[in-house]
């Protein structure tokens, strides 16, 4: 979805059709399999093409990098219309996540469900283990998709927990597992005295199971970070962050992670080195995309975190410019329609010209608008 689609979708109302409808007519994504890395999950198609694309897919989608999963995913169906998981990666890509816990306006919706059926349809010809994956997901939807996500996310979290109590030592299943947890409370993990909240330390307990099994999971490695960053205790995270650097070297959102807990631990330098590594691939992704997507949100994080290390550092030239190009790189619709989290992007400028005492040029600077 290219940047004035994504902006018009963004500002529309949710509506439904009276059928759901399959993804059609989706852009080829770039192919840029051989830089994410060598993590794989073991899915049946006759295609190697099509694999190839399920790989990219999955990679991307767990770099929350969701609209070049979609698209990815997308691909693999052009070249084999009976592969479940692809289907499955559509479905679950298009859903909620814990930074965006509903489902995104226009035809979102449509894919999740309808994909989602496509793939209970070729379930039979995948392995035990990703035919639960895809009977899981069939509790995640309903059509007409309810408004209130909030039974259907419990479903769906009960269905693949019991997958994952039926093959406990299936990495890939305990990480939805444990993120279908997560997104039952964004970003509610520990209150401010340090205690965890609802279910935290369930999902917390299955990331490490993960990581200690398989310390170079990539999913596991990302979602700890998440878990533990709000923490009293973020460097029980540092040697998942530590790996998950090299681990998807060409998608921009996990190199950038591992700063949510460098930045907590004083390693101002290297989160700054890996947002400037961030922002440079995540750039050369939207210039071979065509165009930004809805993944934009990543390319202006990994400038704030930029932004924000610099500033730690007091390297004043390179955070003024970083923090300047947010504001002027996002158009204005964009942080009025998503102000309760784009202020603090809107705002950084101002934010480091205080920090370092430049009241001429803050004075000199029009007054920014109303929203």
């Amino acid at each position: 979805m290219y940047w004035p689609v994504l902006v018009l979708t963004l500002l529309s109302p949710v509506s439904f059709a009276e059928e759901a409808e399959l993804p059609k007519d989706l852009p080829a994504p770039p192919m840029i399999l051989e830089s994410l890395g060598e993590f794989r999950r073991d899915v049946e198609t006759d295609s190697e093409e099509a694999r190839r694309w399920f790989d990219q897919g999955y990679n991307l989608m767990l770099s929350f990098n969701f609209n070049g999963a979609i698209r990815s995913f997308y691909q693999a169906t052009l070249l084999d219309p009976e592969f479940a998981m692809a289907w499955w990666g559509i479905s679950h890509s298009a859903g909620p996540n814990i930074n965006v816990p509903e489902i995104f306006p226009g035809p979102f919706a449509g894919w999740c469900y309808s994909a989602s059926k496509k793939a209970a349809e070729f379930a039979d010809r995948e392995s035990v283990t990703n035919q639960a994956i895809i009977a899981a997901l069939q509790n995640r939807y309903a059509w007409p998709m309810p408004e209130d996500l909030s039974e259907v996310n419990a479903a769906y979290r009960d269905a693949i927990l019991a997958a994952h109590e039926k093959y406990p030592m299936d990495s890939d299943i305990a990480v939805l597992a444990a993120e279908s947890m997560m997104l039952m409370q964004p970003w509610e993990y520990w209150s401010l005295d340090g205690e965890p909240q609802k279910r935290t330390l369930q999902f917390k307990g299955i990331v490490e199971d993960v990581l200690e099994r398989d310390p170079y999971h990539p999913g596991a490695c990302h979602l700890y970070i998440h878990i533990m960053e709000s923490s009293q205790d973020p460097g029980v995270a540092e040697k998942a962050a530590d790996r998950l650097l090299d681990l998807i070297p060409g998608a921009g959102h996990m190199v950038h992670m591992p700063s949510h807990i460098w930045m907590n631990t004083g390693r101002y330098a290297e989160s700054a080195d890996c947002n400037r590594d961030a922002v440079a691939l995540d750039d050369l992704w939207f210039e071979r995309n065509g165009g930004p997507t809805d993944y934009y949100f990543y390319g202006m994080h990994n400038r704030h975190f930029l932004a924000y290390a610099t500033l730690m550092l007091g390297r004043s030239r390179e955070c003024i410019e970083v923090s300047a190009a947010i504001a002027k790189e996002a158009p204005e619709p964009l942080f009025k329609e998503f102000a309760s989290f784009s202020d603090s992007w809107a705002a950084a400028e101002y934010h480091v010209l205080v920090r370092f005492g430049k009241w001429e040029e803050i004075l000199a600077k029009p007054m920014p608008p109303e929203w």
